[in-house]
């Protein structure tokens, strides 16, 4: 699933996790504000899905707080012990359970069910057969490499890159 379209695809699951009706009657009375914190999507690309959902939901205006992988998880703990956790947030696959065995994660699993069956990588957003979030994106966390240009470069195809060095230095050969 692209980025963009998970991304979109959580702000559409908005009204049922925050309560809000689908049509957001709500809104029309009173001003809702959410505050969200992410961590992965490019800044610009987040304002721009924002300003598109605060255009077709008026009423509702979303914070947005970019934070770093590096402090994201200490910032994440600190609100939840001083009672200023944000209404949505992206969360580290690893942190699920964390938060969920605590309490801190709203159980969205009634509020999905319809939308299982078109997605997958659900997984990464349950603990004890709930869910908690509703999966984002996902990344390739392997090595994929051309073993004939290794070869033409006079590199041993076998053996491939071990660090972030070594795929420079044989990306340099390949390409000299």
């Amino acid at each position: 699933m692209k980025r963009t379209a998970s991304i979109l695809l959580i702000f559409l699951l908005l009204p049922a996790v925050c309560g809000i009706s689908p049509l957001y009657a709500h809104a029309k009375n009173r001003p809702v504000t959410l505050t969200i914190w992410e961590l992965s999507v490019n800044e610009s690309l987040m304002q721009n899905l924002i300003h598109k959902f605060e255009l077709e939901n008026p009423g509702i205006k979303v914070n947005l707080q970019q934070l770093t992988w590096e402090y994201g998880l200490d910032k994440f703990i600190i609100s939840l012990a001083a009672g200023n956790a944000p209404d949505i947030c992206e969360l580290g696959t690893t942190w699920i359970a964390q938060f969920a065995q605590a309490g801190a994660l709203l159980d969205i699993t009634d509020h999905v069910s319809e939308d299982k069956d078109k997605y997958f990588l659900w997984e990464s957003a349950t603990y004890e057969g709930r869910i908690y979030g509703v999966p984002c994106f996902a990344g390739t966390r392997v090595l994929f490499y051309n073993k004939d240009l290794f070869q033409s470069a006079g590199l041993d195809p076998e053996q491939p890159p071990r660090t972030w060095d070594e795929l420079i230095a044989a990306a340099r050969k390949i390409y000299a």
